[in-house]
C-alpha cells in the first residue's frame, strides 16, 4: 500500500484516523448494498460484527482486528463519498502538504480535514 500511496502522493491527501473520525465517517457517509435502510448503524454492528455500537467498531477497524474485506463482504459500500471540505482547501492544491499544499502526507492532520469534509 505504501508504493501506491508514493506513487499516487500528487493526487491525493492520507494520514491516520482517530476513531471518533472514522465513527463519524461509518455513521454519515459510509452506505450499504442492498435493500433497506443504506446508512450503518448500532443494529448493522451488533448483526455482522457482534459489537455493541459503531464506535467500537472504528476501533477495532483502526486496531486491525476487523479488515476491510470483512467490511465489504458484510455489505458495506467500498466507496465513500465525502463533501468537498466546509469553507474551501486553506492552501493550495497543487503543492505538497509539507510545503504550503493539500497534497501527500498529513499525520493526524487528516482528522481536522476529514471532519470538514462529512
Amino acid at each position: 500500500m505504501l508504493g501506491m500511496l508514493r506513487k499516487a502522493k500528487d493526487q491525493v491527501t492520507w494520514g491516520e484516523l482517530e476513531p471518533e473520525t472514522l465513527e463519524m465517517i461509518l455513521s454519515k457517509r459510509a452506505e450499504k448494498s442492498g435493500p433497506g435502510p443504506h446508512r450503518l448503524d448500532e443494529e448493522f454492528a451488533r448483526l455482522h460484527f457482534k459489537i455493541q455500537d459503531l464506535g467500537d467498531l472504528a476501533k477495532q477497524i483502526i486496531g486491525g482486528e476487523v479488515d476491510l474485506q470483512r467490511l465489504w463482504r458484510a455489505g458495506v459500500k467500498s466507496t465513500i463519498r465525502l463533501h468537498p471540505p466546509k469553507g474551501g482547501f486553506k492552501k493550495s492544491t497543487k503543492r505538497p502538504y509539507n510545503s504550503s499544499g493539500e497534497l501527500g502526507y498529513r499525520g493526524r492532520e487528516i482528522n481536522r480535514l476529514a471532519k470538514r469534509m462529512i
